[in-house]
């Protein structure tokens, strides 16, 4: 026996009681889970990866069961609830898939436990924020107190430069000084002499 659907194919997956079982296309999902296109062929391709598998025709087209949904359904809780990864959160439902679908897995308990040990509490987050920001702000402050040392020091070397420009100068002046007066010494001494001899000269003819 077999029923035609929104899965734009003929179906003839038997349930347990030997009836049809109701298959939903792509769309059917997406309206029923309220996820959009791109999110609904992520979900699959997470949970096939992990070894899940759908029915597809001819065309690859995935075809959905009642289990698929049930399956979609708890995939997104684990998700969206439990803070789990897409990897992990395909996991568990793989591993509930293939087992019994009325017991939650010890694996499953430890997964969601783990998941909420690692989620960080909006009070924590808020703290962690209030360390970076004091951590920056120390930081801010080591850099101006290190550029004006730097500043200080670029001027008091600029100021021993200056001084020690002064005291060449004023050096190279007095040696100048100090030259131009043994000039003018020398000559004097050299007038002196020219003089006295002259005055001994007409001293001695008289």
């Amino acid at each position: 026996m077999s029923i035609t659907n929104t899965f734009g194919e003929v179906s003839a997956k038997m349930s347990d009681n030997n009836t049809p079982m109701r298959v939903y296309g792509s769309k059917d999902l997406e309206a029923m889970l309220q996820v959009k296109p791109s999110t609904l062929r992520r979900y699959c391709k997470e949970l096939e990866e992990a070894g899940y598998r759908f029915s597809k025709n001819e065309r690859q087209q995935r075809g959905f069961f009642d289990s698929d949904v049930a399956n979609l359904r708890h995939f997104i809780s684990l998700v969206r609830e439990g803070g789990l990864a897409y990897e992990e959160a395909a996991k568990i439902v793989v591993s509930r898939d293939s087992g019994s679908a009325l017991a939650v897995s010890a694996n499953e308990k430890t997964a969601v436990s783990d998941a909420k040990d690692k989620l960080i509490t909006r009070q924590e987050m808020q703290e962690l924020e209030r360390k970076i920001e004091g951590l920056a702000l120390m930081i801010q402050s080591g850099f101006e107190k290190l550029n004006q040392r730097m500043d200080e020091q670029d001027r008091r070397e600029r100021q021993s430069l200056d001084t020690q420009s002064n005291r060449d100068i004023a050096l190279k002046e007095a040696l100048k000084e100090i030259a131009e007066t043994k000039k003018q010494l020398a000559a004097n001494s050299e007038q002196s002499r020219g003089v006295w001899f002259w005055l001994h000269s007409l001293l001695s003819k008289k």
